[in-house]
C-alpha cells in the first residue's frame, strides 16, 4: 500500500490535532488520486528542491501560500490592491507554476534586497524584510502568473507564516 498524497497527509494531520474525526473515506489511501504527471512548470521547480532537515515540505508551503493570499490582499498598499487581487485571481484559477525552496531566512532576504534595492518603486504587498530577517530556514515561495501577475513571498519554516510578500516587476 502506498503512502497517501503530502496533502491529505497534512489535512489528516490538522484534523488529528483538533479532535475531528475524518469524514467516511477521507483516510482511505485508496481514493487519493496520484500526483499529476511533471508539465512544464519541471523546469522552473528544478531548482526548488528543499534542504533535508526538520519542518514541511514544498507543498505544503505553496498551500499556505496559496491559502494566505486573501491576508495579502487585505494587507497591499492601495496602489498595489488591484494587482494583489489579480495575483490571487491567477493562483487560484489557472494552473501555473508554483515552486518552493527552503533555504536561510538570511539568504532568501539578501537575494530579494539584492534585485530590490535597485528599483524605483516599492513592491512589498505585505510584510517586510526585516520581518523576514530571523534565525533558521524559511521557505521563498514563487509565483509565475505571468507579466504583472508574477509574486514571490518569505514563509516561516515550520510554522509556514508569511513573513513578506512582494510582486515581481516584469522586465
Amino acid at each position: 500500500m502506498r503512502a497517501p498524497h503530502p496533502a491529505l497527509s497534512l489535512v489528516l494531520a490538522l484534523a488529528a490535532c483538533s479532535g475531528a474525526e475524518p469524514a467516511a473515506g477521507q483516510g482511505d489511501v485508496a481514493e487519493v488520486a496520484p500526483p499529476a504527471p511533471p508539465s512544464a512548470s519541471a523546469a522552473l521547480s528544478s531548482w526548488a528542491s528543499a534542504r533535508p532537515g526538520p519542518g514541511v515540505d514544498e507543498a505544503a508551503a505553496i498551500a499556505a501560500f496559496k491559502a494566505g493570499w486573501q491576508a495579502v490582499v487585505l494587507a497591499a498598499p492601495d496602489d498595489e490592491k488591484a494587482f494583489a487581487t489579480e495575483i490571487g485571481r491567477a493562483m487560484h484559477t489557472k494552473e501555473l507554476p508554483i515552486v518552493a525552496k527552503k533555504l536561510a531566512c538570511v539568504e532568501a532576504v539578501a537575494n530579494t534586497t539584492r534585485w530590490m534595492s535597485t528599483l524605483s518603486h516599492d513592491f512589498m504587498l505585505s510584510g517586510s524584510l526585516q520581518a523576514s530577517r530571523v534565525q533558521g530556514d524559511c521557505w521563498e515561495v514563487t509565483f509565475s502568473g505571468g507579466m504583472k501577475l508574477e509574486a514571490q513571498a518569505i514563509l516561516s519554516d515550520p510554522a509556514l507564516k508569511i513573513l513578506a510578500t512582494w510582486r515581481i516587476p516584469e522586465g
